[in-house]
């Protein structure tokens, strides 16, 4: 199994490339935020270490359950770090660790600032100014010494271009190989795709009727189709490590 934690200060574009990759390998994504925004209502004070005890409980029972996990928290305390490496060797998972930042300070500014338009809750920082005082504060303590593996990306790419960086360096691991790439030599293409094209999102809705859950979304027409075949690829794959029963393709009667 696998343990993906995610690490990066806010808006380096973390949650985004978290939720794209759960999207593309199916595996589920605890994000801290969610827990905070919970927590938050309940308790009076500081919630912050509640919430991360919280989704670390929750990463841990996931993996008990035989899932490969992606964890969603800045990562910025040691810590937090250590608490998940202990997770871990419970758990006898692989841990590792991708970190993201933007180098164009321009578009990080920008991703902060249209935060203010989204109505969220106070934690969530939606102010530039209060982004560099956090920086400021913690980029020594977040650069401690991280010993599993590490990937550091810089999102101000293209997301499906950082989705598939983020994959194949998975991909190269040998303790992971299997993980990702099991059942990539099957013949996953005799799957039949819906492809509609949603006003409401602005983009084109696949789906995979042959197996269950097995939905996913492109821009644009190729990228569906793209986007389809990865899906019921990490489909197949999660249920091989599983044994879910497959269900085969439909066949059109001649």
């Amino acid at each position: 199994m696998v343990l993906v934690l995610l690490k990066g200060f806010p808006g380096s574009g973390k949650s985004t490339l978290g939720r794209a990759l759960s999207r593309r390998l199916l595996w589920p994504l605890i994000d801290k935020d969610d827990v905070k925004d919970i927590v938050d209502k309940q308790v009076q004070g500081e919630t912050n270490g509640l919430a991360y005890d919280v989704m670390l409980n929750i990463v841990r029972r996931q993996l008990l359950q035989g899932l490969n996990v992606i964890c969603d928290s800045p990562l910025t305390h040691h810590m937090t770090y250590e608490h998940a490496k202990a997770i871990a060797m419970e758990t006898q998972t692989q841990l590792v660790i991708v970190e993201c930042f933007c180098s164009d300070e321009q578009i990080w500014s920008r991703r902060i600032n249209a935060r203010k338009e989204r109505n969220l809750p106070a934690h969530h920082m939606t102010a530039w100014e209060r982004v560099q005082a956090y920086r400021r504060q913690y980029t020594v303590e977040a650069g401690y010494t991280i010993t599993e593996p590490h990937l550091v990306v810089d999102t101000v790419r293209p997301l499906d271009e950082c989705v598939a960086d983020v994959i194949d360096w998975l991909k190269s691991h040998k303790s992971m190989h299997g993980t990702i790439s099991k059942g990539a030599n099957m013949d996953n293409r005799h799957y039949s795709m819906n492809i509609q094209w949603s006003d409401e999102d602005q983009t084109y809705i696949v789906t995979v009727s042959e197996l269950p859950g097995c939905k996913t979304h492109g821009t644009t027409y190729e990228e569906a189709v793209k986007q389809g075949q990865d899906a019921i690829d990490s489909w197949i794959m999660v249920a091989q490590e599983v044994g879910r029963l497959i269900p085969p393709p439909n066949k059109i009667a001649v």
